[in-house]
């Protein structure tokens, strides 16, 4: 996570949406953690005589938490990506409404 200042008009999130963004951070962590492990356990069992059976089922699960979890706390910080080309065409009523 960055502590990049936010843009104009954007606001941090705070309380429990701090918390749950916190959460799906380190969760996501974990998730590309065990995806490298896996991973680099499976290559070294496969250079020494010992395949690591089901380490692709792994890392890809591992993936999908990873990416989960990274959506989930983009979500609640509100760092998505945001197309101001649409934005800036619509009037402001609809405007504040889609943002």
């Amino acid at each position: 996570m960055t502590d990049a200042a936010p843009e104009a008009g954007e606001a941090r999130p705070r309380g429990i949406a701090l918390a749950l963004t916190t959460l799906s951070f380190w969760i996501g962590a974990l998730g590309l953690l065990t995806a490298m492990t896996a991973d680099a356990l499976s290559v070294a069992g496969r250079h020494f005589g010992f395949p690591f059976i089901g380490s692709i089922e792994i890392v890809q699960v591992s993936v999908i938490v990873a990416a989960s979890a990274a959506m989930v706390g983009a979500t609640l910080g509100g760092a998505h990506a945001v197309v101001h080309i649409v934005l800036e065409s619509v009037p402001s009523a609809l405007r504040r409404a889609l943002q």
